[in-house]
């Protein structure tokens, strides 16, 4: 027999690890007691660009509970790239080379995408751009784009994608 939901109640744990429970320190857990038919878990502080899988058990109103159950697994978004101390590292005639922070993101599984454009604030559509999608390794993100005009002004703008 299975029991209604305003009788259950859950607990939801969101982890790193695709199996629960394990002994991660990352792991979050949640008991929520839902009112209505649709039980429902909200979770904050969640890391950026990081996949977490979500397990759920149910408590019914004897204190039995359930196996948790896997339930599938998402990737939070990843953080929005800030600038760097330096961001553009060397100017050419006809390239440049530029950096900025990953603000949080890891560059293991972190990609960018960068663009250097003549018109402010235009990322995509634009004549002129200069874009490409880049995975950067070592310590800090940086890219360097060829085919720029020669004393033409470009903006920066860069994208975190998650993985």
């Amino acid at each position: 027999m299975v029991d209604p939901p305003d009788v259950s109640t859950y607990t939801a744990a969101l982890s790193t690890g695709s199996s629960y429970p394990n002994g991660f320190s990352g792991n979050l857990s949640l008991a929520t007691a839902p009112a209505g038919g649709s039980p429902a878990a909200t979770f904050a502080g969640l890391s950026a660009n990081t996949t977490y899988f979500l397990f759920v058990n149910a408590v019914n109103h004897n204190g039995l509970s359930t196996p948790y159950t896997a339930l599938g697994a998402s990737a939070t978004l990843a953080a929005v790239p800030a600038a760097a101390g330096t961001t553009f590292l060397g100017v050419f005639e006809s390239s440049a080379s530029v950096g900025w922070s990953a603000n949080g993101n890891a560059l293991d599984v972190t990609s960018y995408t960068v663009v250097l454009s003549t018109k402010a604030g235009c990322s995509s559509g634009c004549g002129g751009n200069i874009s490409l999608s880049t995975a950067p390794a070592g310590a800090a993100p940086a890219a360097t784009l060829s085919g720029l005009s020669a004393n033409t002004t470009y903006f920066l703008m860069v994208a975190a994608v998650n993985h």
